[in-house]
């Protein structure tokens, strides 16, 4: 499973950008971000998976353009895949 590079790359800026101290590590086929201590931002194929606070999963749910993280064939809560486009 191969990972976006240039979806890392704008990943790996904005975290620059932003001054967020994190570590970048393959993982899962794929690009990860760790900040502070937790796989917070992924880069698989051309999705970006998310941690979100439990407080904001539900209403973020609705949004069109996310989903639930499957990848496992199960559902990890607290995080979620961006919607693939058509």
């Amino acid at each position: 499973m191969a990972h976006n590079d240039e979806l890392s790359l704008r990943v790996q800026k904005r975290l620059l950008d932003l001054n967020i101290n994190f570590m970048e590590k393959k993982m899962f086929g794929g690009n990860a971000f760790i900040i502070n201590d937790k796989m917070c931002i992924g880069v698989i194929k051309n999705e970006l998976m998310l941690r979100v606070l439990d407080a904001e999963y539900e209403s973020l749910l609705e949004k069109n353009h996310v989903r639930e993280m499957d990848f496992t064939k199960s559902i990890i809560k607290g995080m979620f895949l961006t919607k693939k486009k058509d």
